[in-house]
């Protein structure tokens, strides 16, 4: 199987309604979340050009008040990850 390299740049993420403490876990989860979607998802959905974008819209996601930051992250990376992935790709 032949391992495809993705490069994700996000160069800003905005937190709103986060406690300004969270920021980093919050981050830390994005990324880990990130990487085992990548990794562990079916190759021939990923897009096979080279795409490069200012700003992506990953939609928005529902969270239980008090929810932990590990579980936010989970919830904006896999929005993250459908946003990239073509509309019949993906099995997250």
């Amino acid at each position: 199987m032949k391992k495809t390299n993705i490069e994700i740049y996000i160069e800003e993420l905005d937190l709103l309604g986060f406690a300004p403490g969270d920021r980093f876990a919050i981050s830390e989860s994005v990324q880990y979340e990130l990487e085992r979607l990548f990794a562990t998802g079916p190759a021939e959905a990923l897009p096979a050009v080279n795409a490069s974008s200012d700003l992506l819209d990953a939609g928005s996601f529902t969270a239980a008040f008090g929810s932990r930051p590990a579980t936010i992250g989970d919830k904006i990376a896999k929005s993250v990850y459908h946003a990239i992935l073509p509309p019949d790709g993906g099995s997250e």
